[in-house]
């Protein structure tokens, strides 16, 4: 006769849930941390860290309602909890309820006003609402308490460059670039920032170092080009419109800028056809059918040209009917 023996089943706390959930994270397997925490929320549906973490990931997997879910749980049960406030106003954020996000940020800088992280998100909102003056009021706060943040310098930054202050701009992406010596975004912005500056040795320095960084970077080459296109080196701007037009073909702005280096280069025909594609991707382009105009009229294809001036004048481009009348009425 054989004998059964019976043992206990092994289960698992909420809190040890919580922690293998902690290890899931920690080695990259989020799907299963989630599901610690889940299991976590079963056994203890007041445990606030499991909704605490659990939040986290979904709001990193663009669940941003169900992140806003979840810090409402720890809310509830740690009204206290500053950081919860603060990310569930940035998952607010990401769905476009700045008033809720707003609230949010607030409540989490009234709980700790040594709260960097929340100023930062509020000067985020700021710069979105396109209140760039308040956004800057954020950041230069965020940076009081946070001076190693090179995000916050990159974003002020971006502010100052909005409201016309390019030096400022530089500075704040100097300290940017000095935190983290790789952003490829912060070299491109204060490239932009030294044309607007006149600088432009230094913007093609700048773009041309964001683009060894990230050989990708398509506004790099589109912005460098223009650079090298307005200090007169054609060939270089063409082959930075290629570059971004290869990452970007949809981009009429690129093939409108190459088509201007080509003119100016007299490849006329070339520059027809970039015209041409510029106007195909945007049928409003004014511009494009102006200056296609004149390669035209370079080419004696003067019929075409002269409707191509009609054409810009209807879209609005100024000059083109005066440009009609001194080359198309002789």
């Amino acid at each position: 006769m054989s004998i059964m023996l019976s043992f206990p089943a092994l289960t698992q706390t909420a809190d040890e849930h919580v922690k293998t959930g902690c290890n899931m994270q920690s080695s990259k397997d989020y799907e299963g941390a989630i599901a610690q925490y889940t299991k976590a929320i079963e056994l203890n549906p007041n445990l606030a860290e499991a909704y605490y973490n659990r939040g986290g990931l979904k709001f990193n997997n663009k669940d941003y309602k169900g992140a806003i879910a979840d810090y409402d749980k720890v809310i509830r049960l740690k009204p206290l909890e500053a950081q919860s406030y603060k990310y569930r106003g940035d998952a607010k954020y990401r769905l476009q309820d700045y008033t809720g996000a707003e609230a949010d940020f607030k409540k989490a800088i009234e709980i700790n006003p040594r709260d960097g992280g929340a100023y930062k998100s509020m000067g985020d909102l700021r710069y979105t609402l396109r209140d760039y003056e308040g956004a800057i009021v954020e950041y230069d706060r965020a940076v009081q308490i946070n001076t190693v943040d090179p995000d916050v310098f990159y974003s002020r930054g971006v502010s100052k460059y909005n409201i016309g202050n390019y030096s400022g701009a530089v500075s704040d992406f100097n300290t940017s670039i000095d935190l983290y010596a790789t952003s490829a975004k912060s070299y491109n912005s204060r490239g932009a920032a030294k044309v607007k500056l006149e600088d432009y040795q230094g913007a093609v320095e700048d773009y041309s170092k964001a683009i060894a960084i990230n050989p990708a970077y398509k506004d790099a080459y589109y912005s460098r080009g223009n650079v090298k296109l307005k200090r007169k080196d054609y060939t270089g701007a063409i082959q930075d419109f290629d570059k971004s037009i290869e990452f970007n073909p949809a981009d009429a702005m690129a093939y409108f800028y190459r088509g201007n280096a080509k003119h100016m280069t007299e490849a006329y025909k070339e520059s027809i056809k970039d015209y041409s594609e510029a106007i195909n991707i945007n049928p409003t382009f004014g511009d494009a059918y102006y200056f296609r105009g004149l390669s035209r009229l370079k080419m004696n294809q003067n019929e075409l040209g002269c409707a191509d001036f009609s054409k810009a004048g209807e879209l609005g481009y100024a000059g083109a009917y005066e440009t009609m009348k001194r080359l198309c009425d002789e």
